[in-house]
């Protein structure tokens, strides 16, 4: 009879040997049964998150310009999904209330009043204590208010200062 050891080095060889139909029976269930195939490696997944993190590190950082490149043209091909991820995971909100929020200012900045130029100048405004979005602003205001740590004392100093001269 042979020991666990055995079993498994038999195993790994002869998956060595048949890797290619190891492969393709693989493919085929997948393709057959793709709920449970994407459940399957969902679980493999959680269980080996570290694992699979440091894989795609590792494999990152030795084809970084590669991935730059895939990156780029996945964001040019579906550029809603990003600036809906985008919102989602920064501010918790959807792209659909962010273009709401827009609409009810009548695609006006709330600080300086302009008109936004174009969608790269609607930045969301959030308190960075509590994370709750206050409005759109156009990114130079947006800018200004970070500059200033969204610390209000600091921004009369600002205008006081301002006023002086």
């Amino acid at each position: 009879m042979k020991t666990k050891e055995e079993k498994r080095e038999y195993s790994r060889k002869y998956y060595r040997e048949h890797i290619e139909k190891a492969k393709e029976r693989s493919r085929k269930y997948s393709r057959e049964h793709p709920e449970k195939a994407k459940e399957r490696s969902k679980k493999r997944q959680r269980e080996h998150l570290n694992e699979v993190r440091e894989y795609s590190r590792k494999y990152y950082r030795e084809h970084i310009d590669e991935s730059r490149k895939w990156h780029r043209k996945y964001r040019e091909r579906y550029p809603y999904y990003f600036a809906e991820w985008s919102c989602q995971r920064s501010y918790g909100i959807t792209l659909e209330e962010k273009n709401r929020m827009i609409e009810n200012q009548e695609g006006k900045c709330l600080i300086c009043g302009n008109e936004f130029k174009d969608s790269k100048d609607k930045h969301v405004d959030h308190c960075h204590k509590t994370n709750r979005v206050r409005g759109i602003l156009c990114s130079h205001c947006n800018s200004g208010i970070g500059f200033f740590q969204d610390n209000v004392n600091i921004l009369q100093k600002a205008i006081k200062y301002l006023e002086k001269k």
